[in-house]
């Protein structure tokens, strides 16, 4: 089992009782090195410890770019709350902290001649797969 720990070992990590999930998320960084896409969904009730699982996979990340995103639960209700990507070239230029809408710095950007693209997708559906039902709803119907 050695070879699978290039990541980093167990050892080194102050976490105690995760080594299941420590094996899991080494195994997927170790595929990510090796150009092979994965993908791990942390759920659970507030303080069983899934940001420290994610403390711990970022810093067995080395050499990689790592991007963090938090949710913010009173934004959940709201439609398309997180669905933008947004050049690298615009980030310095967000201004903006805490919660904001993300349309009015498009439009401040705009009106300081920086160029927003967008692209409409109307032969694309948006399916929420907040749930492992829905999940294999979508798989049902895409497969």
């Amino acid at each position: 089992m050695a070879g699978r720990w290039r990541c980093g070992t167990l050892q080194h990590v102050g976490l105690r009782g995760r080594e299941s999930e420590q094996v899991v998320i080494a195994s997927l960084l170790e595929g990510v090195r090796g150009f092979r896409s994965g993908v791990l969904v942390l759920r659970g009730q507030p303080g069983v410890g899934k940001s420290a699982l994610l403390e711990d996979a970022q810093g067995r990340a080395t050499g990689m770019l790592v991007l963090r995103a938090v949710g913010v639960e009173s934004e959940a209700e709201f439609a398309f709350a997180g669905i933008h990507i947004i050049s690298p070239r615009l980030l310095p230029l967000l201004t903006e902290s805490g919660s904001f809408s993300i349309i009015t710095s498009y439009l401040r950007l705009a009106g300081i001649g920086e160029k927003i693209t967008g692209f409409r997708a109307d032969e694309y559906s948006w399916r929420d797969l907040g749930t492992p039902e829905s999940l294999s709803q979508a798989r049902a119907e895409f497969a």
